[in-house]
């Protein structure tokens, strides 16, 4: 699994020679994003007053979302199963994906891309099946992390 990014606000998850899903961030100041998993859109739509936590939604039902917990993990919500993204390495380039047990369902690396001035993503070690909502998710909050702690 790879992601190729088509422009500053969208990339496309592909999987061998398909299309596995699609991730587009609605603006550079805006948290909002519309996520396909090949199948069904999603929306992801910040909430609260500061909007650090962020509800998934499909159809306008509330299906998952995603928040910080006190220990700098960030914690993945999708219809009811719970996902943990840490950040491990310096400075956050690399991502390790666990189901609530603490088994590791694959690995996210984040390398700087100075041409697009951007990040690229690598799906790295991942078990039998991932599901390309996960991935994506995943993704995004990487993408929020980065800044988060390099900022800091």
């Amino acid at each position: 699994m790879k992601v190729v990014r088509t422009d500053r606000r969208s990339l496309v998850l592909i999987d061998g020679d398909r299309t596995a899903g699609s991730l587009e961030c609605k603006g550079f100041f805006n948290s909002k994003a519309l996520i396909s998993n090949g199948k069904d859109p999603f929306e992801l739509v910040p909430e609260g007053f500061l909007g650090t936590n962020m509800i998934l939604r499909k159809n306008g039902i509330a299906v998952g979302g995603m928040k910080m917990n006190w220990k700098g993990h960030i914690v993945i919500t999708i219809q009811g199963s719970e996902f943990i993204l840490r950040s491990i390495g310096f400075m956050g380039r690399r991502y390790r994906i666990e189901d609530i047990g603490g088994s590791v369902l694959f690995h996210l690396r984040s390398k700087f891309n100075w041409r697009k001035m951007n990040y690229d993503h690598e799906i790295q070690d991942p078990t039998s099946s991932i599901d390309a909502l996960l991935v994506l998710l995943s993704i995004y909050a990487a993408n929020q992390y980065i800044p988060a702690m390099t900022s800091a």
